[in-house]
């Protein structure tokens, strides 16, 4: 039987991808008004700081991972439990149809589109451009390292070892974020979240017309973030960090660092060193998209 603790985070996890869907993909379906330059930074900058916002709207409660791709790297390194991630996968698919749904309910029929829905060859969505040869092996390779930047980037800003962590925040997941959906929205259309790709591309797909062929090839935006982010989850627990890493982001960056009680006070205690410690935890971190 589910605690109340986790069906708490989990509704989080439900409620942050819901408007994450709702705010990010609105903004890619209603803004139609500039060039196409000033739209695809505009559409970028609307994903890397709303993940921000939500990060720190939820972080404290179920950790903020807002991507089924980040829970799957977490779990794949042993930081969150199998049975917990389940039902945060579960969370943030619900939480991706559900704001697919009011964003269909809000937007007027003309500014509707494809609810901003990931395709292969993005741009036909997006911008109009239906000629590209651009094709799902090159989507699948996209959407895996456009993933593994998140991750890693994730990755990094829970390790207890990076010490800009403090100052930073979680702004370097905000920008990891932008960053990737500056390269990959005329392509895909930025997915490295199944549950943000899957939410509009159903709806879409049952609900407006001439949207049929959006859930076409859909697969990719499943595949291809789980495994860049197992990848990229592995990669950083291998061969990049120094030190164990550090579960709990929100712990990481509101703690009192001079009074004793931070896991960043002491980098060389070895209750915050030993990945044992670190890896048992039942905290889970602050992250996003």
């Amino acid at each position: 039987m589910l605690d109340r603790q986790l069906l708490r985070s989990a509704g989080a996890e439900c409620l942050a991808v819901a408007l994450f869907v709702f705010v990010c993909c609105g903004t890619a379906a209603t803004n139609i008004c500039c060039s196409d330059s000033a739209q695809l930074v505009a559409v970028s900058l609307a994903f890397g700081f709303t993940i921000l916002v939500l990060a720190h709207m939820i972080g404290h409660i179920s950790g903020g991972h807002i991507n089924p791709a980040v829970t799957l790297g977490l779990a794949v390194t042993k930081r969150i439990d199998p049975v917990k991630a389940a039902v945060y996968v579960f969370a943030q698919v619900v939480g991706g149809i559900l704001g697919a749904l009011v964003l269909y309910g809000t937007l007027p029929k003309e500014h509707r589109g494809c609810l901003g829905s990931n395709t292969v060859g993005g741009g036909a969505i997006l911008f109009g451009d239906s000629d590209t040869d651009f094709g799902v092996g090159q989507a699948m390779l996209l959407e895996v390292v456009t993933t593994a930047i998140l991750v890693l980037t994730v990755f990094a800003t829970v390790d207890p070892a990076n010490s800009s962590t403090k100052t930073l925040g979680v702004f370097p997941i905000g920008m990891a974020v932008f960053i990737c959906h500056l390269i990959a929205i005329p392509l895909t259309g930025c997915g490295i979240n199944p549950a943000r790709s899957l939410g509009p591309g159903l709806i879409a797909f049952g609900m407006i017309d001439d949207c049929e062929k959006v859930m076409d090839d859909h697969w990719v935006f499943w595949v291809g973030p789980f495994l860049g982010a197992i990848l990229a989850a592995l990669a950083y627990e291998h061969l990049i960090q120094e030190h164990a890493l550090h579960t709990n982001l929100h712990g990481a960056l509101h703690a009192d660092v001079g009074s004793g009680e931070g896991p960043l006070k002491d980098r060389t205690d070895s209750a915050n060193t030993d990945p044992s410690n670190w890896r048992n935890s039942d905290v889970v971190p602050a992250v996003s998209r």
